[in-house]
């Protein structure tokens, strides 16, 4: 993702724009998602999609557990990159803690669950085994997913009630600071040392079995 971020990144700055957007292929922006960017001017976004019904057009579910539009202000990817680990296109994880739990602690930046989302026809995905690699990445990210898996639960919460959209962006900017404690900090050091060496091994079978 960040060498394909790079080269989007890189195409804006050559055209003279401020953004560069990445989504998956079979979603469609609304006008209302680029109205928004335009007018708040933020450094990045992510958009959840709302599913249609390839057929009739009509409006189904909102996604919440992945997102599948993301805007970022060229400019600030360029600053902040180093931040990003390389996951894997398009496997587990990658959306979830590239967006919500590391780019939004530490930059002014936006995500659109509510009302201005893109949509898709309904699909599936069947586990693959690049996955285990995105998996890996997201041990050592571990406290970034914690933040997007607290602030899931609380949504889901707020939702049930059905709280308002200040609400909802009132706990984005409650969950997602980055204040890590030292006893959080040295369990992390511990978790990442237990990937590290499980991720070995998985890929010595691999390499093996090949």
């Amino acid at each position: 993702m960040p060498e394909l971020f790079d080269a989007l990144a890189g195409a804006a700055a050559a055209r003279g724009c401020r953004y560069f957007g990445f989504l998956n292929a079979d979603i469609l922006v609304s006008q209302a998602a680029i109205d928004v960017i335009a007018r708040e001017a933020r450094d990045a976004y992510a958009f959840s999609r709302r599913e249609i019904d390839a057929e009739t057009g009509r409006e189904l579910s909102l996604i919440l557990n992945g997102l599948d539009l993301f805007v970022f202000a060229a400019e600030w990817w360029r600053r902040e990159r180093h931040r990003f680990r390389p996951y894997i296109l398009a496997e587990w994880f990658y959306d979830c803690v590239i967006w919500r739990a590391v780019g939004v602690p530490r930059r002014r930046a936006d995500s659109q669950s509510r009302r201005r989302n893109p949509s898709r026809g309904a699909s599936s995905r069947a586990f693959r085994p690049l996955a285990q690699y995105n998996g890996y990445l997201a041990a050592l990210d571990a406290p970034y997913f914690s933040l997007w898996v607290g602030y899931r639960q609380r949504l889901d919460e707020l939702r049930q009630r059905g709280a308002s959209e200040a609400d909802e962006r009132a706990l984005q900017r409650e969950i997602f600071v980055w204040r890590p404690s030292w006893p959080s900090m040295l369990v992390q050091v511990g978790r990442q040392l237990k990937a590290g060496w499980r991720y070995r091994r998985l890929h010595r079978e691999m390499v093996r079995d090949c």
